[in-house]
């Protein structure tokens, strides 16, 4: 008896798959088993019939989709953060900055060169709050924000807030913790 393991993030690849062992008069015996990884997977296992007698194609779907994990069907799960400001004279104060880089898991500092960059302004971070040179409103900053968490915090494959940016050579990479995709990154 083969048996193949299939992760989450590969189950399109899964239903191919037995669509095509099937044309070969494989049997099927699908299980759900636990990886070393938090994403999981399900383990597929192969033999070869005799019989002519088959599962319905789409038995083995409902099979499959019975044992997937429920986070695997959320669309949602990570919302943006948004920055409260105030405009105190010519200097504008992100009051929760400190909390945004948090839910982000990034570095205030990399979160804030980008603001600035984006804003053309100068500024810097004191404790929980960041202060920018100018005025801006809180629609500005959190579109900055968002344009943020697009290219620096979701991940390219998965769209999944699960990334750590991590250096290799002299180029910043973006590394997906749930599906191990890399992607280079634009430097600041």
């Amino acid at each position: 008896m083969d048996k193949l393991i299939i992760s989450f993030k590969h189950i399109l690849y899964y239903y191919r798959l037995i669509r095509t062992l099937r044309l070969y008069q494989y049997n099927f015996l699908i299980k759900k088993e636990k990886f070393t990884s938090k994403s999981g997977g399900i383990c597929l296992m192969a033999r070869k019939s005799e019989k002519s007698e088959f599962e319905e194609y789409e038995e083995l779907l409902d099979k499959a989709y019975e044992q997937l994990p429920d986070t695997i069907f959320e669309a949602k799960r990570f919302k943006v953060p948004k920055g409260y400001s105030v405009i105190q004279g010519n200097r504008t104060i992100i009051k929760n900055f400190g909390d945004v880089s948090s839910t982000l898991n990034r570095d205030p500092q990399h979160v804030l060169k980008y603001l600035l960059r984006e804003l053309g302004t100068s500024g810097n971070v004191e404790g929980n709050r960041a202060i920018l040179q100018g005025k801006f409103t809180h629609y500005v900053i959190n579109d900055r924000i968002k344009e943020y968490v697009d290219n620096f915090v979701m991940c390219h494959e998965c769209n999944r807030p699960d990334t750590i940016i991590i250096r290799e050579d002299r180029i910043d990479m973006l590394k997906c913790s749930a599906c191990g995709a890399r992607a280079p990154l634009k430097s600041l």
